[in-house]
């Protein structure tokens, strides 16, 4: 799935590219910074026989260690709308009882951040924990100075077998490993 048709089914402008998770902040005298107000993730999946569906979530966390920002998405709560393939995701594909979140990890000194009333946008590579597997991902984001806050919107794609996740299937449906992930929150210095 291409990063533009990931962030077209998001309804994010495809100018404005992702963080599962991403952001890294400059180190250039900003503090630490914190998630406020709400976040939400999404991932879009394809599969056979004609198959769209998207799954959501709420639970984002962010890490800043002063050299690195760390995004962590919790998959325990990832909703697709369907009882059954939420059950077969969580316990037979993903393992959310062995591996219960993802992470996104990102060198802060990578962004440039935007004065206020300002954006940036760009690409990065950031290091995505997933199932147990880090791989280094192409992350694209936008990030926005409003009232002080940085708004962050961005996407990503990753194939799911590449993290050692079967292929997820059921009576004859099977979802395309190719997967696309945006994320968007709100951070402020602390």
């Amino acid at each position: 799935m291409s990063l533009r048709k990931t962030l077209v089914q998001a309804g994010i402008p495809v100018s404005i590219a992702l963080s599962i998770a991403i952001c890294s902040w400059p180190d250039d005298g900003h503090a630490a910074l914190k998630r406020v107000g709400d976040s939400k993730v999404f991932f879009f999946a394809t599969g056979t026989p004609a198959m769209k569906f998207t799954g959501t979530g709420s639970d984002v966390t962010i890490a800043d260690d002063g050299k690195n920002l760390t995004i962590t998405v919790g998959l325990t709560t990832i909703d697709t709308g369907m009882e059954l393939r939420n059950t077969h995701m969580r316990d037979k594909y993903l393992q959310t009882a062995k591996w219960p979140t993802t992470k996104l990890t990102v060198v802060k000194s990578d962004l440039k951040l935007p004065a206020e009333g300002a954006k940036s946008k760009s690409t990065t590579t950031g290091t995505l924990d997933l199932h147990g597997v880090q791989k280094k991902v192409k992350v694209g984001y936008e990030i926005e100075k409003r009232d002080g806050n940085y708004v962050v919107r961005g996407a990503l794609n990753l194939v799911m077998t590449d993290y050692g996740v079967e292929t997820p299937g059921y009576v004859g449906v099977s979802v395309d490993p190719a997967v696309g992930v945006a994320l968007t929150f709100v951070a402020k210095d602390l």
